[in-house]
């Protein structure tokens, strides 16, 4: 080959194998490497769909959380009012009292 390239070396062809030679474990260690890049892609990926899953969760129980704080503040408001409800209650039992004490 080196006949028909003037000029050219005559051992660039065992170069070029040796180069071939030193590339190919670098190459083995690149397609190791990129198969442990996917791996961890692949368990990342799981995890963040779980992580997404739990997020909708808690969402959902928050909103549930809110509602029931909701209903306890209404509930509460309601409890506040029972002292003012029971002077009325005994004000109309008074004139009720009264009243019937009245007829008699």
């Amino acid at each position: 080959m080196s006949r028909l390239i003037p000029g050219l070396p005559t051992d660039v062809f065992k170069r070029i194998d040796d180069l071939i030679a030193d590339v190919h474990p670098i190459l083995e260690r690149v397609d190791v490497t990129l198969g442990t890049v996917s791996g961890t892609l692949s368990t990342v990926d799981g995890t963040l769909a779980d992580a997404t899953s739990t997020l909708g969760e808690a969402t959902a129980v928050l909103t549930d959380v809110k509602a029931l704080l909701s209903d306890l503040e209404q509930r509460l408001e309601l409890l506040d009012e029972v002292p003012a409800m029971r002077k009325q209650l005994t004000e109309v039992h008074t004139m009720l009292k009264k009243l019937t004490t009245a007829k008699k």
